[in-house]
């Protein structure tokens, strides 16, 4: 108010304001910073008894205010002049006396820091010891390598001898993907030594062969869990686990084998590849499922053995002792037969039980191979995804994984089984003829074996039949896989997205439909071809099987009449007559059954070599270049990796052609190789310009390995 003493005056009056608050402010922050130099003892008395000056000003000019409130304007000049009496600016031995505290705790803060600094440079020289540690945190090594290479370093002024002690163990962050000790690799708890000066060291770890079964990567660890000997520490860079303490490392046991069974490369090149990729299928079948597997056979096998062998013997004695009592028929023998029938159905029972409970369909064959898939889908890298759509790997998964359990592992055990009830028709039908030959006394008549001679032609002409159409057949079930695959991409892709688009135009509903519609039609068209044809080749064995039984119901049955009225001497009895008949019906059964497996077969393999294409993909393509660089390396050039930067020597990036683009977004292709090395320094904000967007992305991607140069490091 210009009415207190006028313009001038709260000029003054102001400044002195300005001043007591910055003089507090001075003096709180000097009472903090000198806390432990003796500060209360020399500058906050003095910094004080100035403070104490500007509250005494200050005070005046409020109880000066005060006064005026109520005041008439006549008494403004007399106020006025008090005010400016008793509101003197500071003197000069008062600013003298604020401004030497100032500098003289300023000189015992300076004073108090150069001494403790004069402490540290007399104190003697300390030898530090030295640390030793892993060069990475991660190893890796080829199964077919049969090793794996693992390197420590040492760190510090390298002066004498270190020996530490390293082992391998389970990794218990693995779930499937564990390496199993003496099964995967040979366990390792050795000793490794530094020699004075030595800064690297590197000892093997011997990787086991699976040469009878694919599997994925897996992994294991080793820790350096003491030091022997030495001036020494253990640290460096570790894999966290709650469960172990000692520093750790992660060991990659690589596949580089084909599935199925690690079937050679020479094989899926030659033109019987789908015969080799059964063979070596079912070879891994039987690997993996041991016991259980021939506990199954075992179950399967009876079931022939009842039905050919046990009951036609049966009905054949019964009803030779039925029809003439005289020539040994009795109670006691009828029971007997009956007794013997009534234990092979017991048998049968057990037999059928053991095979359900040990076939592994589902959860032996159908669930590991999809296990098989989805662990090479947790282990590629991000181009190997997009080799192929993720149709394919859906379709395999559902559908392919499904024919190979039932068209493929379990026709196996069919196929077995047809072939036993094959043999065991012949070996009956030559078993009757020498029996008959020995109980009556005559010499063995060669027309006996006519049966039996039959039988033989029948089944590898059948074979010889299908096995001449087996490339159209394969060639139509690709193709009616390729249909079916179509319609289910469709109808996946709208039951899994449908929700997220919440509303689809009329323009669109049509197209899908059409879409689908085609796909449907597509897949119906060569569904009828490849149907008509595998059901042809099963109709191939019917005729020969309906054809050999007419014929041998017409020879048995005029056989047995020429006897009865001893027209021939030779003995024909009904018993004989029923169980050739039998047995005739037998082998064209088993025959069918037989051919229809093979036909199956044949859908089977195709289904295994789609899946084995999936399989087959590269995983882990960085550690297995990795692996392949470091045999020929030495453990000092491993371990004189810098961990604190990331290196680019020559890096140069390629956007690959076809369905790999699809997954790289915007990227495009970035040559860094004519320019110097780039090293980026870990724990620090880079600013990266220059270029287009699609090389930043790509810079970006080689940065967090998203993507491997396609040429450089």
């Amino acid at each position: 108010d210009r009415r207190l003493a006028g313009w001038e005056t709260f000029a003054d009056w102001q400044s002195y304001y300005v001043l007591y608050l910055g003089t507090v402010s001075a003096v709180l922050f000097f009472l903090v910073l000198g806390m432990e130099v003796g500060f209360q003892t020399t500058l906050f008395p003095r910094a004080t008894r100035a403070t104490s000056a500007c509250f005494a000003r200050a005070h005046a000019i409020e109880k000066h205010l005060q006064h005026l409130q109520g005041r008439p304007d006549d008494h403004m000049s007399q106020v006025s002049d008090k005010v400016a009496k008793e509101c003197q600016p500071f003197s000069t031995e008062e600013c003298e006396m604020f401004w030497t505290s100032i500098r003289n705790g300023v000189k015992a803060l300076f004073h108090h820091g150069s001494q403790e600094c004069n402490k540290h440079e007399k104190r003697p020289k300390v030898h530090y010891a030295d640390v030793v540690q892993f060069a990475r945190r991660s190893f890796s090594g080829l199964e077919e390598k049969r090793v794996a290479k693992v390197t420590l370093e040492r760190l510090g002024d390298l002066v004498g001898r270190v020996t530490v002690r390293v082992r391998t163990a389970r990794d218990d962050a693995s779930a499937g993907f564990g390496a199993k000790e003496n099964v995967d690799f040979k366990p390792v708890d050795i000793q490794v030594t530094f020699e004075p000066g030595e800064g690297a060291k590197a000892f093997d770890v011997t990787l086991l062969p699976t040469d009878d079964s694919w599997s994925p990567t897996r992994w294991f660890r080793v820790e350096l869990v003491e030091v022997v000997a030495g001036d020494a520490v253990l640290g460096g860079p570790t894999v966290a686990s709650s469960a172990v303490s000692t520093p750790s490392v992660r060991v990659y046991v690589l596949q580089d084998e084909n599935f199925p069974g690690c079937i050679p490369q020479k094989r899926l090149d030659s033109p019987n590849a789908d015969l080799w990729v059964l063979v070596y299928y079912m070879k891994e079948r039987i690997t993996s499922r041991g016991r259980r597997f021939f506990k199954a056979l075992l179950g399967v096998c009876y079931r022939p053995f009842h039905s050919v062998v046990v009951t036609p013997i049966v009905l054949n004695f019964m009803l030779d002792w039925a029809a003439r009592p005289e020539e040994g028929g009795s109670y006691e023998r009828i029971i007997m037969l009956v007794s013997v029938q009534a234990f092979s159905a017991l048998l049968l029972r057990y037999a059928d039980l053991l095979q359900t409970r040990n076939r592994g369909r589902t959860g032996g064959t159908r669930q590991v191979h999809r296990q098989q898939l989805l662990a090479k889908l947790l282990l590629m890298e991000h181009v190997e995804q997009y080799a192929y759509p993720g149709t394919d790997w859906f379709y395999s998964a559902l559908m392919n994984v499904d024919v190979m359990a039932k068209d493929a592992y379990w026709q196996l055990f069919v196929g077995i089984e047809s072939l036993l009830g094959l043999f065991y028709c012949v070996a009956v039908l030559l078993w009757k003829a020498w029996y008959k030959a020995a109980n009556s006394g005559n010499e063995f008549n060669a027309g006996n074996l006519l049966a039996a001679v039959v039988l033989l032609i029948m089944g590898p002409t059948a074979f010889v039949s299908i096995g001449m159409r087996r490339r159209t057949t394969r060639y139509l079930l690709e193709n009616r896989m390729d249909g079916e695959q179509q319609w289910v991409d469709i109808f996946a892709w709208l039951a899994q997205h449908g929700r997220s688009i919440f509303a689809v135009g009329v323009r669109e509903t049509a197209h899908l439909d059409t879409a689908f519609g085609c796909a449907t039609k597509d897949f119906c068209k060569w569904h009828a071809k490849a149907r008509d044809y595998t059901n042809d080749s099963t109709w191939i064995t019917k005729w020969l099987g309906a054809v050999s039984y007419i014929l041998v119901l017409l020879w048995a049955s005029t056989r047995l009449y020429e006897t009865r009225a001893a027209i021939i001497s030779t003995p024909f009895d009904t018993g004989d007559c029923v169980m050739l008949i039998q047995l005739f019906g037998k082998f064209g059964k088993y025959l069918q059954k037989l051919s229809n497996s093979f036909v199956r077969l044949q859908k089977g393999s195709v289904s295994i070599m789609r899946v084995a294409r999936l399989l087959r993909l590269p995983e882990m393509k960085s550690l297995s270049d990795q692996a392949w660089s470091e045999l020929e390396s030495s453990p000092a050039r491993v371990a004189g990796i810098d961990h604190g930067h990331i290196v680019f020597t020559g890096v140069a990036f390629s956007v690959p052609v076809g369905r790999k683009s699809l997954g790289l977004g915007p990227m495009s292709n970035l040559d860094l190789s004519n320019g110097p090395p780039i090293s980026l320094p870990l724990g620090k904000v880079i600013y990266v310009t220059g270029g287009t967007e699609g090389e930043r992305f790509t810079f970006l991607s080689l940065v967090a390995s998203l993507v491997r140069p396609t040429s450089g490091s």
